[in-house]
């Protein structure tokens, strides 16, 4: 038997238990949730910063509807935004925590408002880009939620951070 006791014993194929162990790393399940915050910041707001027109215009909205949300290129400012300052938390995680639950907050939010807007029927666009940002959001809450309860001992900087 080795002194560690998560480790496998002599003679014992130790992948099982490394993979085990990858999986169950605070650190690990925060930067995926943190990489999956990024991205999916970045796919809505990139088209809203640069071409928000264009952009609403492809999701299904009337042209006139999406002539006249145009000026919320602002909205992809913020998303892009944050998107960039959450990679602060990947580079160093300790003292990060109210980013990530913000974070984890807004894509809550988010999924609300996407739920709300198609059982209302108050949407704009297609049901399609609705249906795929609720399930993106919501998708990326339970990730965000879920990474932020497992590395409260990284943000205190008492765990490795990966």
């Amino acid at each position: 038997m080795q002194d560690d006791p998560q480790g496998p014993d002599e003679g014992q194929d130790p992948s099982p238990t490394i993979h085990t162990r990858q999986i169950k790393d605070p650190a690990r399940s925060l930067k995926t949730a943190m990489l999956a915050y990024i991205v999916v910041n970045t796919v809505v707001g990139l088209p809203l910063l640069v071409f928000p027109i264009s952009f609403l215009d492809a999701v299904g909205f009337d042209r006139i509807v999406a002539d006249q949300l145009g000026g919320i290129r602002w909205v992809g400012a913020v998303l892009v935004a944050w998107a960039v300052g959450s990679s602060l938390v990947i580079a160093q995680p300790e003292g990060r925590a109210t980013l990530v639950t913000t974070g984890a907050l807004q894509m809550t939010f988010a999924a609300f408002t996407f739920l709300w807007t198609l059982s209302t029927g108050e949407k704009w666009g297609s049901s399609a880009f609705h249906l795929g940002l609720l399930g993106l959001f919501s998708a990326t809450a339970l990730l965000m939620w879920a990474a932020r309860f497992r590395a409260r001992k990284v943000f205190k900087g008492l765990a490795s951070p990966g």
